[in-house]
């Protein structure tokens, strides 16, 4: 059975971090709505995640879902839409909620306008021997995604290129938590409306390295020691070195 990974993984959640925040949805009225999305985030954002369908075992699946290929191609945990049934990219979680800028930061995204945009056949029923809309064929899809580019394949007996992404794995708590602060530290920085100027300065104010802890998990599991400032600083610079 063939693995596979993604080339370039996304920061997409920096986004919806930065939009739960600051963006249209906290201001919309519908406080069910913000807090949907937050929770979420949170869940989207957990390291305790059931194994569900990953690029290393895509091929034990006969066929996925529209919304199972999206998160694929994210990088994103499956799982989440065994857990989050009713979540829907392309309508409301409520007619009222206006969150039309939180879901088109999935909808808007490369991967899933170019899938969006595919000509990938739906799968068949081999009971009634009919398409299933919204369901495409495994081997398409694997296909059509190291045709574009999105994709390769992973060989055991070679060095895992995500070993070199400055964000580390999400497969143990060490590296959901660089992720985890990473962007926190990020989403931070980007809302930050002080008058300091370098990222340094900023991380080493009292006052918003407090207000940043809160969002902060501690860098061992079941430990209590968060990320300090310099710490900080250098997930930064490995981030923006690592984008350039």
């Amino acid at each position: 059975m063939n693995k596979y990974r993604l080339i370039s993984p996304t920061l997409i959640l920096n986004e919806l971090k930065q939009e739960i925040d600051t963006g249209i949805l906290n201001t919309s009225n519908s406080i069910f709505c913000v807090k949907y999305w937050d929770k979420a985030y949170n869940h989207l954002m957990s390291n305790k995640h059931k194994e569900y369908i990953t690029w290393e075992n895509i091929e034990r699946f006969e066929s996925i879902s529209h919304h199972e290929a999206i998160f694929l191609l994210l990088g994103l945990p499956t799982r989440f839409l065994v857990d989050y049934k009713q979540f829907d990219l392309y309508k409301p979680y409520r007619d009222e909620c206006v969150d039309d800028f939180a879901r088109s930061i999935f909808t808007d995204s490369i991967e899933c306008a170019s899938l969006d945009r595919s000509n990938l056949p739906w799968a068949v029923s081999s009971y009634l021997a009919e398409e299933i809309p919204g369901i495409y064929p495994s081997y398409d899809f694997i296909e059509w995604s190291l045709e574009k580019g999105f994709i390769e394949k992973a060989s055991d007996t070679i060095e895992d290129k995500s070993d070199n992404n400055p964000l580390g794995k999400y497969n143990d708590y060490r590296g959901w938590a660089k992720v985890h602060n990473t962007i926190a530290t990020l989403v931070a920085l980007e809302t930050y409306e002080g008058n300091l100027l370098s990222n340094s300065s900023i991380l080493n104010n009292d006052n918003f390295y407090k207000k940043l802890s809160n969002n902060l998990v501690s860098t061992k599991e079941g430990g209590i020691d968060k990320p300090k400032p310099k710490t900080l600083e250098n997930y930064i610079s490995e981030y923006n070195n690592f984008n350039k």
